[in-house]
């Protein structure tokens, strides 16, 4: 597993907490996220989280390795 650390937003909407995608659209346990919003080609997959509350999230997740290999 390798950590990451992602960033959100407090609002004062009934959630509280919410991580920003590459749109700027507030998602709340999301599934998936992805970090590099240029191609992204780096991201969360399959999040399960343990925590969501109105100040902090925890979620673990395996991000998948892509070693540019070019398939045809």
């Amino acid at each position: 597993m390798v950590p990451a650390l992602l960033s959100w937003h407090q609002s004062d909407e009934p959630v509280g907490l919410s991580m920003y995608d590459c749109t700027s659209q507030g998602l709340v346990t999301p599934s998936n996220f992805v970090l590099t919003c240029a191609d992204a080609n780096t991201l969360l997959k399959n999040l399960h989280w343990t925590d969501w509350n109105k100040s902090t999230a925890y979620a673990t997740a395996r991000p998948p390795w892509n070693d540019c290999t070019l398939t045809a």
